[in-house]
């Protein structure tokens, strides 16, 4: 993604979020079960013409789909953090993930290595949709393609 496209993906919609389609990142479970934690709600909201509904919407899940396709192409543990003054610092993107982890959530240890017996095979960061303000949030069934491990709060190769 260019510089522009993530301004754009984190710039806050105009649309309410009542009639609104969301995508955001979360820390993924089995495919097509309910995420097991937020990592990350883009801003960026988008018109869903299928509102007010309380069941999923394929067309959601979908359209998330093309933003996951773009989005995890870029996304590698090891590079730096997209924010500019934590890349100044060394801070990796998986720093910023253990972090959230850690902080939000209070999970130091995250895999096998890192003796985590809640997480012992990692954490897997899959993209969900919502749309019309409801709760819950709809699995796309697509995660990246390495899992997160963690030691107190700072990236740990799986």
């Amino acid at each position: 993604l260019t510089e522009e496209e993530i301004k754009e993906l984190t710039t806050k919609g105009d649309t309410p979020l009542e009639v609104a389609l969301r995508c955001g990142l979360f820390f993924a479970g089995e495919v097509g079960a309910p995420p097991i934690e937020r990592l990350f709600v883009f801003n960026a909201t988008w018109e869903a013409p299928e509102c007010p509904s309380k069941e999923p919407v394929s067309r959601w899940t979908d359209f998330c789909a093309t933003i996951w396709e773009r989005v995890s192409k870029g996304l590698r543990y090891e590079r730096l953090s997209i924010n500019k003054k934590k890349a100044a610092k060394g801070i990796r993107i998986g720093d910023d993930i253990c972090s959230v982890l850690l902080k939000d959530y209070k999970v130091p240890f995250v895999g096998r290595k890192q003796n985590s017996r809640r997480y012992p095979d990692g954490l897997e960061i899959g993209m969900y949709a919502n749309g019309c303000g409801n709760v819950d949030w709809q699995d796309t069934g697509l995660r990246h393609t390495e899992r997160v491990c963690c030691l107190k709060g700072v990236y740990d190769a799986c």
